[in-house]
């Protein structure tokens, strides 16, 4: 049932889109995108998810004594099997079944996972945080209102940045309350998850995790930039950023499939904020959309040979 009301809700927000917006002119500027640069975008989509596949080997090294084409053939895999579940999950449930006979236990798997996906949201907080901060000082930014979509954003990325420094506070605190109210047995285990998502949140021991982090998310701005040019458009790249970045914020909200209609819709909604034309948004958006999605599927043979590749390299 909830799977039918998301397709529902992707399918209306779509139709919305084009009830609002000029059909002809999306039409029309659909027939000058260039297949070259929109080629070009989603090589560079997937060079972006090989770089998310290092930084997924060098995550789970701590724990894995695998190869990095080894991790990446399941990486890619991972990736692949996102296009049909909710939530990007089919990936994770993945990595759990293949990776768990090798001398890790599930729930280490699913801490590595968990570190992950912080990774990723903080890493698009952080480069929203930065460009739309940039784009305040230089008087880009917009008012200071209600109206401004962005400030959500900001007030979102203050929640995040403080939750590292309120964790492990707030959870003493909770404990404290509890001492006297829940078994002892009770007790040690909320102390045990306490302390391990304060371990999560924490920054110590993730540099280089966090380049690898901004690199793949600036790739996938990048690739959004190319089809802007495809169509002959000249967007600056902070406005990208700053739109892109918060999108990934808004999909998290799970009322569609595969955030199919509000990317789209939000994306041309967040742009146009900075005076571009919303239908010329739009088709931009959905071009880039588009392309992300090849680049998902394509990632399914990529990781195939890559097996291939790693199971031929140990025979010999």
């Amino acid at each position: 049932m909830k799977t039918i009301l998301k397709m529902a809700t992707s399918i209306g927000l779509l139709a919305l889109a084009l009830w609002l917006l000029d059909v002809n002119a999306i039409l029309d500027m659909l027939w000058k995108v260039s297949g070259d640069l929109f080629v070009w975008a989603i090589a560079i989509n997937i060079l972006a998810f090989t770089i998310m596949g290092v930084r997924w080997y060098l995550l789970s090294a701590i724990k894995l004594d695998t190869s990095l084409l080894s991790q990446l053939a399941v990486y890619f895999k991972a990736t692949f099997l996102n296009t049909f579940t909710p939530a990007n999950l089919g990936g994770d449930a993945y990595r759990l079944v293949v990776l768990k006979n090798g001398g890790v236990t599930s729930g280490s798997l699913f801490q590595l996972l968990l570190r992950e996906r912080l990774l990723g949201l903080y890493g698009f907080v952080i480069v929203f945080a930065l460009a739309y901060t940039f784009l305040a000082l230089v008087g880009s930014g917009g008012a200071l209102t209600a109206e401004n979509p962005f400030l959500y954003g900001v007030g979102v990325a203050i929640v995040l940045f403080g939750l590292p420094f309120l964790v492990r506070p707030l959870g003493g605190y909770m404990l404290a309350m509890l001492t006297f109210m829940i078994s002892k047995e009770r007790l040690s285990r909320l102390v045990m998850w306490v302390d391990a998502l304060s371990s999560l949140l924490s920054p110590k021991g993730s540099l280089w995790l966090m380049s690898l982090t901004f690199v793949g998310i600036l790739l996938w701005v990048f690739s959004i930039q190319v089809i802007a040019n495809g169509f002959g458009l000249t967007v600056p790249i902070l406005h990208l950023a700053a739109v892109a970045t918060m999108v990934e914020l808004i999909r998290l909200i799970p009322v569609t499939v595969q955030g199919i209609g509000l990317r789209e819709g939000a994306f041309a909604y967040l742009l146009s904020f900075f005076g571009h034309n919303p239908e010329q948004c739009y088709v931009i958006g959905l071009a880039a959309y588009l392309a992300l999605s090849v680049s998902i599927v394509l990632c399914g043979p990529i990781g195939q040979v890559l097996t291939w590749v790693n199971t031929r390299k140990k025979l010999r």
